[in-house]
């Protein structure tokens, strides 16, 4: 199960773990619209490639920082979305 809590990042809890996503705060935000679908399109991208899923909702949180950062829709360049990934910051609690 995934749930996603906005700027409050996100959670991930499977069979053995809750994993826990914090995107980096977002100085410039210019619309929320579609935050939201843009986590769900990188978990997806995540998963289809086959990532492990701290690193799936990483780079899920990262993309939806992004869309928060821009009028436009898409990720043009997913070099864009390097210097916001690598600020996402991932817990594991095992249990």
């Amino acid at each position: 199960m995934i749930i996603s809590m906005g700027a409050n990042g996100s959670l991930w809890l499977n069979d053995h773990a809750v994993i826990q996503a914090q995107p980096p705060k977002c100085e410039n935000v210019v619309s929320t619209v579609g935050a939201g679908d843009s986590m769900v399109a990188g978990l997806i991208y995540g998963i289809e490639k086959g990532l492990p899923q701290a690193e799936t909702l990483a780079f899920a949180s990262a993309v939806s920082a992004f869309a928060v950062s821009q009028s436009n829709v898409g990720v043009s360049d997913t070099s864009l979305l390097e210097p916001i990934l690598a600020n996402v910051k991932i817990s594991v609690i095992e249990g």
